[in-house]
């Protein structure tokens, strides 16, 4: 899980391809997130986290491709605010997290089955 342009889609059809059963949830502050994510193990949730001035700056394309602006989408402080609130939720539910700045789709790949193979091994002490 993730805010906008973490990779969070991509991410989850690779992992798929691969034969991992994964769920691809954004985190939008305001919105409530599945009730679902919270009944799982905390090493099976991952956040996915990237530096903000990047994400603006992905953002901001995006929004060019779109048409236009769309409110604060690619504002920078904003962003900010959006990383942080996601990392603050990540934080207090000890959801292991992935930074996926200018990483390609397998590294971060790696990284989080790592984190789950961890955690599967931790649970099974």
């Amino acid at each position: 899980m993730g805010v906008s342009r973490t990779f969070k889609t991509p991410l989850s059809i690779y992992l798929a391809f691969r034969g991992w059963f994964v769920a691809n949830v954004p985190v939008v502050p305001g919105i409530d997130l599945p009730s679902d994510v919270f009944d799982l193990p905390p090493g099976r949730v991952i956040g996915l986290t990237s530096d903000p001035a990047r994400l603006a700056d992905l953002r901001r394309v995006r929004e060019q491709r779109l048409g236009g602006a769309t409110g604060d989408y690619a504002d920078p402080q904003s962003v900010r605010r959006e990383v942080a609130y996601a990392l603050q939720l990540f934080h207090e539910q000890q959801w292991p997290v992935v930074e996926v700045t200018n990483k390609p789709i397998e590294e971060s790949a790696s990284e989080i089955l790592a984190l789950v193979r961890q955690q599967d091994g931790a649970s099974t002490r």
